[in-house]
Protein backbone atom coordinates (compact mmCIF):
# COMPACT_ATOMS: atom_id res chain seq x y z
CA UNK A 1 0.00 0.00 0.00
CA UNK A 2 1.35 3.62 -0.59
CA UNK A 3 2.17 5.67 2.02
CA UNK A 4 0.34 9.13 2.69
CA UNK A 5 2.06 12.58 3.88
CA UNK A 6 0.48 16.06 4.33
CA UNK A 7 1.17 18.67 1.94
CA UNK A 8 3.49 20.46 4.29
CA UNK A 9 5.62 17.13 4.85
CA UNK A 10 5.95 16.59 0.99
CA UNK A 11 7.24 20.58 0.51
CA UNK A 12 9.45 19.64 3.28
CA UNK A 13 10.88 16.13 2.53
CA UNK A 14 10.72 16.22 -1.22
CA UNK A 15 14.12 14.98 -1.47
CA UNK A 16 13.46 12.27 0.91
CA UNK A 17 10.24 11.12 -1.05
CA UNK A 18 11.95 11.18 -4.61
CA UNK A 19 14.30 8.42 -2.81
CA UNK A 20 11.70 6.36 -1.79
CA UNK A 21 9.47 6.52 -5.34
CA UNK A 22 13.04 5.54 -7.06
CA UNK A 23 12.95 2.54 -4.56
CA UNK A 24 10.07 1.64 -6.11
CA UNK A 25 7.85 3.08 -3.46
CA UNK A 26 4.23 5.05 -4.38
CA UNK A 27 3.84 7.96 -2.13
CA UNK A 28 0.39 9.89 -2.11
CA UNK A 29 0.55 13.37 -1.06
CA UNK A 30 -2.93 14.59 0.49
CA UNK A 31 -4.34 18.13 1.32
CA UNK A 32 -6.77 18.12 3.95
CA UNK A 33 -6.65 14.81 4.66
CA UNK A 34 -8.02 13.94 1.27
CA UNK A 35 -5.30 12.81 -2.00
CA UNK A 36 -4.65 15.40 -4.40
CA UNK A 37 -1.76 13.40 -6.06
CA UNK A 38 0.61 10.15 -6.37
CA UNK A 39 4.29 9.70 -6.61
CA UNK A 40 5.23 7.14 -8.72
CA UNK A 41 8.06 5.07 -9.81
CA UNK A 42 8.35 5.17 -13.99
CA UNK A 43 8.31 2.20 -15.30
CA UNK A 44 10.73 2.02 -18.59
CA UNK A 45 10.05 0.42 -21.80
CA UNK A 46 11.49 -2.95 -22.02
CA UNK A 47 12.68 -2.86 -25.54
CA UNK A 48 13.71 0.28 -28.16
CA UNK A 49 12.42 0.14 -31.09
CA UNK A 50 14.78 -0.20 -34.23
CA UNK A 51 14.07 2.59 -36.96
CA UNK A 52 14.80 1.51 -40.51
CA UNK A 53 13.40 -1.41 -39.61
CA UNK A 54 11.30 -1.30 -42.86
CA UNK A 55 13.77 0.78 -45.12
CA UNK A 56 13.92 -0.82 -49.07
CA UNK A 57 11.00 -2.68 -48.46
CA UNK A 58 8.04 0.44 -49.50
CA UNK A 59 7.95 2.44 -52.30
CA UNK A 60 5.80 5.31 -52.79
CA UNK A 61 4.63 5.94 -56.35
CA UNK A 62 5.92 9.20 -58.09
CA UNK A 63 2.40 10.24 -58.69
CA UNK A 64 1.51 9.71 -55.06
CA UNK A 65 0.76 13.28 -54.58
CA UNK A 66 -1.05 13.83 -57.99
CA UNK A 67 -4.87 15.38 -58.03
CA UNK A 68 -7.80 12.59 -58.01
CA UNK A 69 -9.25 11.65 -60.91
CA UNK A 70 -12.39 13.55 -61.74
CA UNK A 71 -14.57 10.03 -61.79
CA UNK A 72 -13.81 9.17 -58.23
CA UNK A 73 -13.86 12.85 -56.51
CA UNK A 74 -17.52 12.38 -55.21
CA UNK A 75 -16.52 9.30 -53.37
CA UNK A 76 -13.96 11.29 -51.42
CA UNK A 77 -17.08 13.84 -50.64
CA UNK A 78 -16.53 16.56 -53.59
CA UNK A 79 -20.07 17.19 -55.26
CA UNK A 80 -20.19 15.69 -59.06
CA UNK A 81 -18.94 19.06 -61.51
CA UNK A 82 -18.00 21.27 -58.31
CA UNK A 83 -14.10 20.33 -58.15
CA UNK A 84 -11.98 19.46 -60.13
CA UNK A 85 -8.97 17.51 -59.79
CA UNK A 86 -6.50 20.56 -59.33
CA UNK A 87 -8.74 22.06 -56.20
CA UNK A 88 -8.78 21.03 -52.53
CA UNK A 89 -12.17 21.50 -50.67
CA UNK A 90 -11.84 21.90 -46.60
CA UNK A 91 -14.59 20.65 -44.55
CA UNK A 92 -15.38 21.77 -40.73
CA UNK A 93 -13.11 19.68 -38.52
CA UNK A 94 -14.75 17.54 -35.86
CA UNK A 95 -15.93 19.51 -32.95
CA UNK A 96 -12.83 18.11 -30.62
CA UNK A 97 -9.95 18.60 -33.10
CA UNK A 98 -11.89 22.48 -33.50
CA UNK A 99 -11.82 22.70 -29.81
CA UNK A 100 -8.21 21.39 -29.61
CA UNK A 101 -7.22 24.57 -32.20
CA UNK A 102 -8.78 26.97 -30.24
CA UNK A 103 -6.29 29.29 -28.83
CA UNK A 104 -5.82 28.84 -25.06
CA UNK A 105 -6.59 32.31 -22.79
CA UNK A 106 -6.10 33.03 -19.50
Amino acid sequence: MARQVNLAEAKTHLSRLIEAVEAGEEVVIAKGGKPVAKLSPIRHAGRRRKLGLLDGKLKIPDDFNAPLPDEILPDFGAAAGGLSSGDVAYSQPPRTIRKRLRPRTR
